[in-house]
């Protein structure tokens, strides 16, 4: 845009370059500085994209994790960047960002397919719609991710204060964890009516 707020046109931002064949479907999280992607190729990528484009630099790759799905895909990627799901056809798969990880499946989650999925601004649901209906699921993959991300600062940790500080989030996510299993009956997505 000009000074006058103009369009005048658009520039090259970034390339991602790493999948073997065609991207299904791609999606950032909330401040847009990771990314994940699902291709062909039969994987997912989660991409470091806090990038200085202006500066030619491009993504970088932190994950890839595999999906057994040979359909196209759909992919969200949590406001946070801890969690990735994925969808095909009727079923749903969660993915812990942090580890890479496949945590949760789910299969039938409609008789036909899943036309959209998204996570809530909270992190805290995952959220899919597809026949008549819209299924919302605690996003259990999320805490869990959490509580990894937490164990990995607490080890570089500089003062003992923000190691302190590191270790009561670490307490909190592992209590909203059991009181979510807990409220699910042990059903590790908690699907919600």
């Amino acid at each position: 845009f000009d000074r006058a707020g103009n369009f005048t046109g658009c520039k090259r931002a970034f390339e991602l370059k790493g999948h073997s064949a065609g991207v299904y479907s791609f999606s950032f999280n909330s401040d847009s500085s990771r990314m994940a992607s699902v291709s062909k190729d039969k994987t997912w990528k989660f991409w470091n994209t806090d990038i200085r484009y202006e500066m030619n630099q491009d993504p970088y790759l932190l994950k890839t994790g595999s999906i057994d799905y040979t359909s196209p895909c759909l992919i969200a990627l949590s406001p946070d960047g801890r969690s990735v799901a994925i969808a095909s056809d009727n079923s749903l798969s969660v993915h812990n960002a942090v580890t890479g990880k496949e945590e949760e499946t789910f299969s039938n989650v409609f008789s036909g397919e899943v036309t959209d999925l998204s996570f809530d601004l909270t992190n805290k649901y995952l959220v899919c719609s597809g026949d008549k209906h819209v299924s919302v699921f605690n996003n259990i993959t999320g805490y869990r991710a959490s509580i990894d991300d937490l164990q990995e600062k607490l080890k570089s940790g500089n003062t003992q204060s923000q190691k302190e500080r590191i270790r009561q989030q670490i307490t909190e996510a592992q209590e909203a964890l059991e009181q979510l299993l807990g409220q699910s009956n042990g059903h590790a997505g908690g699907k919600k009516d």
